[in-house]
C-alpha cells in the first residue's frame, strides 16, 4: 500500500530550531530558484494544486531541462552563492574588529 504524501503526518513533530542565527541567508541552489520561479507559474495554472503535487511536477520538469536550459539558474545560483560568501566575509571581519575593540 503507497501511503499518500500530501496527506499530514500527524503522528510526526517537527523539532523548533533554536533563535536567529547571526549571518546572511544561505544562498538558494539553481534547482530551487527554479521551483520558486515555477510554482509562481503554476499557482496561476492550477490553483488548487497542492503543494506536494506541485513539489512533485517541478521535480519532473527539472529533470526533463535540458544543461543549456538549467544555464540561466545556474547562472544566478552562482551569483547567489557569491554574494553569500562576500556578505559572510563581511560579518566575519566585524566580528573580530569587535573581538579587537572589546580587548582594549
Amino acid at each position: 500500500m503507497v501511503k499518500n504524501t500530501c496527506e499530514k503526518d500527524k503522528g510526526r513533530q517537527r523539532s523548533k530550531k533554536g533563535g536567529k542565527k547571526d549571518g546572511p541567508k544561505r544562498a538558494l541552489s539553481c534547482y530551487m530558484l527554479y521551483a520558486q520561479e515555477r510554482r509562481k507559474a503554476l499557482r496561476i495554472e492550477q490553483p488548487e494544486l497542492k503543494i506536494c503535487d506541485a513539489s512533485k511536477i517541478i521535480a519532473n520538469d527539472w529533470n526533463q531541462l535540458t544543461e543549456l536550459e538549467k544555464e540561466p539558474f545556474m547562472k544566478l545560483a552562482h551569483e547567489a552563492k557569491e554574494r553569500y560568501e562576500e556578505e559572510k566575509e563581511k560579518i566575519k571581519k566585524g566580528k573580530k574588529k569587535g573581538k579587537d575593540n572589546d580587548s582594549d
